[in-house]
């Protein structure tokens, strides 16, 4: 097929001068669609683009890469716990670039296995070093250990945004396991040291009665102790013979010569009868001469008289008693009557 050739020369004056006029334009729209890579191949779409430039943020090639690298770490304030301690779990969020602003939302997808919740913080601190500045937010949780085996912080999701116009991003953070032990026994409730103090106690009181018993026994001594003035007592009865009952002063006789014989006796110290402690006391002192013995048993014999025969005694025969009193008891033979 044959073309023939066309002389534009030839148009009408009118076409020509359109063409002139809109050339232009074509030229326009050319320039502009290179510069917005509107028109190109690789915008299949055909849209205009008035975007700015990427985020001060972020990486041109995509927008979820940041230019701030933050660092997460988290951890338990123990490493070692008992049911019913106390102990605090940290999420630590730091970064090196102060000049972009971050936020860092608090968790709220965290939970706890085998711990309870009680408590928590947030805290945000700039940190200055040879390095220069560093920003750090930390979010703490109070926690109680709730039952005895493998205990769990768990994996969350912690949300942050970075820049003035920056898109939510996420960091990952991995859970965090602690072991909780049985809960600790009191001491006072461990069964050691219960039977220590019960062989404390026991010991205590019979210490207690060991000295109530010397006490008690000391107070029984006393009372049948030694006197140191039977010759004073002696001269005392001696001085109510003439005033007093003849039996009543046999019987105070007979109660001074007990209580000598029980200061002196050994197995018969609490007897108060006469007769078994002169018995003891004779066969005990075998020394003793045949006269003071025969003085023992002739006050023996006054004494059972006082007591079943009417003890009615003359002055002198009072006098001569107290006298065979003071020989046997060892003392000065003072109680003579007196002319």
């Amino acid at each position: 097929m044959a073309f023939k050739k066309i002389n534009f020369l030839k148009f009408p004056k009118e076409i020509h001068r359109l063409f002139l006029l809109l050339l232009p334009g074509f030229f326009f729209l050319g320039e502009l669609a290179a510069q917005n890579n509107s028109l190109l191949p690789g915008n299949p779409t055909g849209n205009l683009s008035l975007s700015q430039g990427p985020s001060p943020a972020f990486d041109n090639d995509s927008s979820s890469t940041p230019l701030i690298q933050l660092k997460v770490t988290s951890f338990f304030s123990k490493s070692l716990i008992h049911m019913g301690d106390s102990l605090e779990y940290t999420v630590r969020v730091s970064w090196e670039d102060p000049h972009i602003p971050v936020t860092v939302l608090a968790p709220d997808s965290l939970d706890f296995i085998g711990l309870k919740r009680v408590g928590q913080s947030t805290t945000h601190r700039k940190i200055a070093s040879a390095a220069g500045l560093s920003s750090q937010t930390e979010f703490t949780f109070q926690l109680v250990a709730a039952s005895p085996g493998s205990a769990t912080a768990s994996a969350l999701r912690l949300r942050y945004f970075a820049g003035v116009r920056g898109s939510e991003e996420q960091l990952y953070v991995a859970p965090v396991h602690i072991q909780i032990d049985a809960a600790k026994v009191p001491l006072q409730k461990r069964l050691w040291f219960r039977l220590i103090a019960l062989v404390a106690l026991l010991a205590f009181l019979y210490w207690i009665a060991l000295m109530g018993f010397k006490q008690l026994q000391k107070k029984k001594n006393e009372k049948i102790k030694p006197q140191n003035n039977w010759a004073e007592r002696v001269r005392e009865i001696k001085g109510r013979i003439r005033l007093g009952e003849s039996k009543k002063i046999l019987l105070d006789i007979e109660a001074l010569c007990i209580q000598f014989l029980q200061s002196q006796a050994k197995m018969l110290r609490s007897e108060n009868r006469f007769n078994p402690l002169l018995d003891e006391y004779l066969g005990e002192h075998t020394d003793i001469s045949s006269d003071i013995k025969e003085e023992w048993y002739s006050l023996k014999q006054e004494f059972e008289h006082a007591r079943f025969g009417g003890g009615q005694r003359e002055s002198h025969e009072l006098f001569e008693s107290l006298r065979k009193v003071s020989h046997c008891l060892g003392l000065k033979a003072d109680g003579e009557e007196d002319e």
